[in-house]
């Protein structure tokens, strides 16, 4: 954060960023693999696959703080985009592989804080907020067997 102290010109910048890729190893009762004759292990001991996360993230503002007009002041800009690989729904059942999804968000935002506004004791508190939101899931299938020997391609 800066602030001039004659002005009360400030400004606050953050940012983040994450990266991850989830293959740690899974075990227990949910956990079961499908032989290809129709077999069922249970409790199967395997590695997660297709199950990274990365995010990029910043937030920028600019205004006022601690002037006569206002206690703070702020127009803001945040953006963010992030990259999901999905390995499968709410249960492992069924595995997807090529599943994932892309965000990007862009938010405009303005701050104001006023103690003691016009009359002591009135204060004035608002944020408002318009967002930009896009996102999109691709899915990415090069065959799927059917567990009747068959195959079918898209």
């Amino acid at each position: 954060m800066y602030r001039n102290p004659k002005s009360g010109f400030t400004t606050r910048v953050s940012g983040s960023f994450l990266n991850t890729d989830n293959d740690y190893e899974i075990w227990g009762k949910f956990s079961k693999y499908i032989e290809p004759n129709g077999v069922v292990q249970r409790n199967y001991r395997t590695k997660r696959f297709f199950d990274g996360y990365r995010e990029l993230s910043g937030r920028f503002e600019a205004g006022f703080t601690d002037v006569k007009w206002a206690d703070a002041f702020f127009l803001g800009y945040n953006i963010s985009d992030s990259y999901n690989e999905i390995q499968h729904g709410q249960t492992m059942g069924t595995p997807y592989m090529g599943r994932t999804s892309e965000a990007s968000a862009n938010v405009l935002s303005l701050t104001y804080n006023k103690k003691d506004l016009l009359i002591p004791g009135l204060g004035l508190s608002t944020n408002a907020v318009h967002s930009f939101r896009n996102t999109n899931i691709l899915i990415l299938c090069l065959g799927h067997t059917t567990g009747m020997d068959k195959s079918v391609s898209i």
